[in-house]
């Protein structure tokens, strides 16, 4: 029989690949550009207002889709993307096989194929010689990578049968299986000029998201990293790199054309792709990512050495060695240092996090605990340590900031091996294979996926991209294209399936099973981020069955583990809601009941129906809270759900008139809030709600010391006075609660100030501070807190917030102790304003201060300098807009310290007043304070005069009327007065008999609460 030589060009770009190229370009896009928030109705922190007329606002609308597609996170539609192209991709892969194969004619078994690549030379050719030598048997480096990264998935399907929370592991399973999917799609769906126009698409795509990123950055959040448009400094930086690598090789290749005479070429590399490296790169220094900004170093390394011979190898392997060094040892020494920014909390998390997977290997080195369990196991872990760390474990611990430790974590040794040699073999074989490409194009942007790849595996030492949306997609791209670039599918592949056809076609039926599954469950897991956006609206339109509908659908079938967990969080809170308002509902009608005439079968059946409804949700999310806790490790977020569940079980218990269980059910209810205190003993508001459900149950002293902890972090809360105005009348607070807090300011030189921060007296100097302010005390306040603050600068590794909050409450205890001598106060609030960080925290109590710090500079005597000020903020302010804002300050000011100015500096208040006048004449609030201040030296002319100001300028009858009362009870035998009060009695609809004077503590309080220091 004639033997039959098939000579084909394996570089030949068929019709196939340019489908799929296609694919690739909108599916990378979509996946990096589009998002999916809602329209926001208010200012994200440190945000700034959109300009109407912006292009870019237009450019991010349509990017959001029109906030036609909401979801909470706002990048669910990421992982849908990513899903219906990996899906769609591994069938049109197929489909590009299957072609092939059919176009075979089935030669004998003796016919030879011979691949030659057009752009080579015959000589060039590996098989040119000797067309008909048997190859070498020897381990192809691509395809062990991609034998192992198929037990790498099979292992995370297989980790669900041993994991304690399977229906996490098997989320987390499908988003590997999806995204190893998409790689198997590049590889087996492009030749290797296709791959490297798709790398080409790959620059385009992430030059485009860069520039997008700077632009948003630049307008509408300069406080903050750049982000966008991928929700995450980490995510965009990480996602950048191999585009920054790529065109830096493509530069390099410029560099190559040039030296080969070739100099429009090279310089048109020289521009394109410099242009591009320069955006990306101007993009990732915004992010001002550590870890990323490392592992890019590296890969610039790699560069050299993939381009380079053995000698550019040694340089560069001796000059990563060194750098990874040095930065390190930079790491490292972060650990025990404070920086404005709190970055060093997240590089001090990172050694807590990294111990955790520590321990999780250590319970199952082999196996691990299943994939995605990290997230409900680490947090758990992290209660011991919540004390010790403070600032680093303030949030919930849902990742390792490391996938290979998370890897060994979740999916042992076993499943580290597996993906790491996956990794390693994918390198290997793209090494191996540049020397052996004549195409330079080719070669230069495998030189960069290579380099790419390897930074990207360094990145995932401190990142935790793999397990978010974003990076995978980028990630098994570059994997894809390198696993296509090295080792492009060989023509003996569709011959094997022509002979074969029943492997053909059971082939194909898997592969399109498998497309269909990542694409429904990618719609399944879009579908659930709806849901749980739009529980809100249902729950506000009281649809508690559509309600139940969403929060299940949204648990049920979130993929990503963290997501699945807030999904079930968001679930019971759902419930909660609704059987909190069917509760106040069934109070309603029972009380319409109680006093309305008996005998309402209607109104019974309603009243029993919200009743039984309410306590069938009650005892689902009874179920559900079990199931938490079944899976999660941790209490965190947990108790406060419980405390309302049980909450709403004692007032059923109280009706029906059972005050053993309503006594217990408080009891159950205040333990559960303990038990998250445990995890969270930094957080303001659930400190002040368990003192106050335990208050009288439990010492005072462990309940100012719980309430001390979180302002270490923290700034004081509205919740602080009203808990603690309620504590200081107590008798227990009387002898130990004002011991504690002498104690804590006696004998300040016999005692270290670690010891001191040890025991939280900074923290409890405050809280008494706050206890005086609610007294009145003011100068005992500024003692407190004179104290507090030398501690803190006494004392090392303190959060910037704790010193900046106490120099800011300081500010106004100088003030309100001072009022006549505010240069005290303005250089308190001066450093607090300089030692604010910069974070969301921070930005806030800056926000705050920057407007009462106006009011200082007002009291002294500084006008021109805060109109300076608000000039700077608005300046298109018009004049009388000006006058009036000023005269409002003026007001609150004169407010916030009326009942001592009264006393000690009438002349200040009543100048203050008489400036507001004279700048806003028409605004009832200027006169209700000249009113006041008549009233308080019983001017009876004077304060009729100015109330009656207050009523010609629209003042509000009740505060109107207030005021009269007040006038009445300081000058009783007032007839005028009278007469003014039974006036408006008769103008508001109120009856003199029914009309209670309100008395205030003083004749000469404000009207206005006095705000908190």
């Amino acid at each position: 029989m004639a033997r039959l030589i098939r000579i084909v060009n394996p570089n030949e770009l068929r019709p196939a690949h340019i489908v799929m190229l296609g694919l690739f370009f909108l599916a990378l896009a979509g996946n990096c550009l589009l998002t999916s928030a809602g329209k926001p109705v208010v200012l994200h922190d440190g945000a700034n207002e959109w300009d109407p007329d912006s292009l870019l606002l237009s450019v991010v609308e349509i990017l959001d889709l029109q906030y036609a597609q909401p979801t909470p996170n706002g990048t669910a539609i990421k992982s849908l993307v990513a899903g219906t192209a990996s899906g769609v991709g591994i069938f049109l892969a197929m489909i590009g096989l299957w072609l092939r194969s059919r176009d075979q004619d089935a030669p004998d078994d003796v016919d030879t194929v011979i691949e030659v690549d057009q752009s080579a030379s015959a000589a060039e050719s590996p098989h040119a010689e000797h067309p008909f030598d048997a190859p070498k048997k020897h381990l192809d480096p691509i395809l062990g990578s991609q034998v192992l990264m198929l037990l790498y998935v099979l292992w995370a399907f297989a980790s669900i049968l041993w994991s304690h929370a399977p229906a996490f592991s098997s989320g987390a399973a499908i988003i590997l299986g999806i995204n190893v999917l998409w790689a198997f799609a590049l590889a087996y769906g492009l030749n290797r000029r296709a791959a490297a126009i798709a790398g080409y698409m790959l620059v385009g795509v992430l030059v485009v998201t860069g520039v997008l990123a700077i632009l948003y950055h630049q307008q509408r959040n300069p406080n903050l990293r750049a982000s966008y448009p991928l929700g995450n400094p980490l995510i965009l930086s990480a996602c950048l790199m191999p585009g920054v690598l790529l065109a830096i090789a493509c530069v390099l290749r410029g560099v190559a054309a040039v030296r080969a005479k070739q100099v429009s070429r090279g310089i048109g590399f020289w521009v394109i792709f410099g242009l591009g490296a320069t955006a990306m790169l101007y993009a990732f220094y915004l992010t001002n990512s550590r870890g990323p900004g490392m592992a890019l170093g590296v890969g610039l390394v790699s560069i050299l050495a993939f381009a380079g011979g053995r000698d550019a190898k040694l340089v560069a392997a001796v000059v990563g060695a060194i750098g990874i060094a040095v930065v390190g040892m930079y790491f490292v020494n972060l650990r025990d240092t404070s920086s404005a920014t709190g970055r060093t909390d997240s590089m001090r998390v990172r050694f807590y996090t990294w111990n955790y997977a520590m321990d999780m290997v250590g319970e199952r080195p082999l196996t691990g605990q299943g994939a995605g369990t990290y997230a409900l196991l680490a947090d758990g872990i992290a209660t011991a340590d919540v004390l010790t760390a403070r600032t680093s474990l303030n949030r919930r611990i849902s990742h390792a900031h490391s996938e290979w430790l998370e890897v060994a974590g979740t999916l042992g040794g076993i499943g580290l091996v597996l993906v790491l040699g996956s990794l390693m073999l994918a390198v290997l074989g793209g090494a191996k294979a540049i020397p052996d490409i004549s195409d330079p194009v080719q070669k230069w942007v495998l030189i960069g996926l290579c380099s790419a790849l390897v930074a990207l595996v360094c990145e995932e030492c401190f990142g935790v991209g793999l397990r978010i949306t974003g990076l995978p997609f980028v990630f098994f791209t570059v994997v894809g294209l390198v696993w296509g670039l090295a080792r492009p599918v060989p023509d003996s592949v569709p011959l094997f399936l022509s002979r074969h056809r029943w492997v053909r076609r059971l082939g194909a039926l898997g592969i399109a099973v498998l497309a269909m599954g990542a694409a429904e469950w990618s719609r399944r897991d879009f579908s659930a981020a709806r849901s749980l956006f739009d529980i809100k609206t249902a729950l506000s339109d009281s649809d508690w069955d559509e309600a139940d509908r969403l929060s299940s659908n949204a648990f049920e079938y979130r993929l990503r583990p963290q997501r699945k967990l807030i999904a079930l969080f968001q679930k019971i809170r759902s419930k909660l809601y609704s059987a909190e308002q069917l509760q106040r509902q069934y109070l309603r009608r029972l009380s319409i009941q109680s006093s309305g005439p008996p005998g309402n079968a209607l109104l019974e059946k309603r009243t029993e129906d919200d009743r039984a409804l309410s306590e069938e949700m009650i005892e689902q999310a009874f179920a559900d809270l079990a199931l938490l806790r079944s899976v999660c490790s941790s209490e965190m977020g947990v108790g406060t759900l419980e405390y309302g569940l049980r909450q709403l079980r004692a007032v059923y218990a109280t009706v029906d008139e059972r005050a053993e269980d309503a006594s217990n059910e408080h009891i159950m209810a205040t333990k559960a809030i303990a038990a998250q205190l445990e995890r969270q003993p930094f957080e303001p508001e659930l400190a002040a709600r368990w003192v106050r459900a335990s208050m009288g149950s439990v010492e005072v002293t462990a309940g100012l010391e719980a309430m001390a902890r979180p302002l270490r972090m923290n700034s004081l809360s509205p919740s602080y006075l009203e808990v603690l105005s309620v504590l200081a009348q107590t008798e227990a607070y009387q002898s130990a609660g004002a011991a504690m807090i002498e104690s804590a300011l006696s004998n300040p030189e016999s005692v270290d100030s670690q010891k001191r921060m040890n025991r939280w007296s900074p923290e409890v100097l405050r809280l008494g501070a706050v206890v005086a302010y609610a007294k009145n005390q003011h100068a005992e306040s500024v003692k407190y807190l004179q104290e507090a603050v030398r501690i803190y600068e006494d004392a090392p590794r303190i959060p910037l917030l704790a010193r900046a909050s106490c120099y800011a409450e300081l500010a106004d205890a100088l003030f309100f102790a001072s009022p006549q001598d505010p240069q005290l106060a303005i250089k308190a609030a001066e450093s607090s304003l300089t030692l604010a960080p910069r974070s969301q925290l921070g930005r806030r109590l800056t926000s705050q201060l920057t407007d009462r710090i106006l009011a200082y500079h007002l009291a002294a005597d500084h006008e021109s300098f805060v109109k300076e000020k608000l000039l700077e903020r608005s300046p298109n302010l018009e004049p009388e807009q000006l006058n009036r804002n000023i005269a409002r300050r003026y007001v609150e000011m004169a407010y916030s310290v009326f009942g001592t100015a009264l006393e000690r500096i009438p002349y200040k208040l009543n100048g203050w007043s008489q400036r507001a006048i004279e700048l806003d004449p028409n605004s009832a609030p200027t006169w209700f304070l000249a009113a006041d201040i008549s009233l308080h030296v019983r001017d009876e002319k004077q304060t009729v005069e100015r109330i009656n100001r207050a009523i010609e300028h629209g003042g509000d009858p009740q505060d109107i009327y207030s005021i009269v009362l007040r006038a009445q009870i300081a000058m009783p035998t007032s007839q005028v007065i009278a007469g003014m009060r039974s006036h408006i009695e008769r103008e508001i609809g109120i009856s003199n008999e029914a009309a209670t004077p309100v008395v205030p503590p003083s004749a000469a309080e404000p009207t206005e609460p006095n705000p908190a220091p």
